[in-house]
């Protein structure tokens, strides 16, 4: 019986470590011509997006800085999508990287799963401020807001955050 829980107990984890690391090889992915931004690459653009909301901020993540890099690639060559950065929405995000890639994140990530190539500006923007306030609540990520990043919370905590963005 104890052998046969143990037996368990391993077959477990080792499921677990092998689903941990089914994230795609963003830096093997490439992105040079246009048939190169297909679904599949989307796919992965999509997964990068959610490999930043889903994990804490670590200067040692090597899989958050290759998310990010592919991110930024297939966020400037895509024939499909365009995005507008918005200078309100940006400002906290002044000189912290990380803050920057998830905002990219939260729109690529907002756009894909809406199936919305020509999505209103505004709402990308709104939506992926949304999810950077609840990935900056949760204290396990790391995140810790600056005055400007304050502000946007406290906006949204007051049902003001489209209004706070104009």
């Amino acid at each position: 019986m104890k052998k046969l829980l143990l037996m368990m107990s391993l077959a477990t984890t080792i499921v677990t470590a092998n689903a941990q690391s089914s994230w795609p090889d963003w830096d093997g992915i490439r992105l040079e011509l246009k048939e190169d931004y297909n679904a599949g690459a989307n796919d992965a653009a999509l997964q990068a997006a959610r490999y930043l909301f889903t994990h804490p901020i670590e200067a040692t993540d090597k899989l958050r800085a290759s998310a990010t890099r592919y991110l930024i690639s297939w966020m400037t060559g895509s024939p499909d999508y365009s995005f507008t950065l918005d200078a309100k929405a940006m400002k906290f995000t002044k000189g912290n990287d990380d803050w920057l890639s998830l905002y990219l994140a939260g729109m690529i990530q907002y756009a894909l799963e809406k199936n919305a190539p020509k999505a209103d500006p505004k709402t990308v923007t709104l939506e992926a401020c949304k999810m950077i306030i609840a990935y900056a609540k949760n204290s396990d990520n790391n995140m810790k807001p600056n005055a400007e990043l304050k502000k946007m919370i406290k906006a949204s905590d007051e049902g003001r955050l489209s209004e706070y963005l104009k």
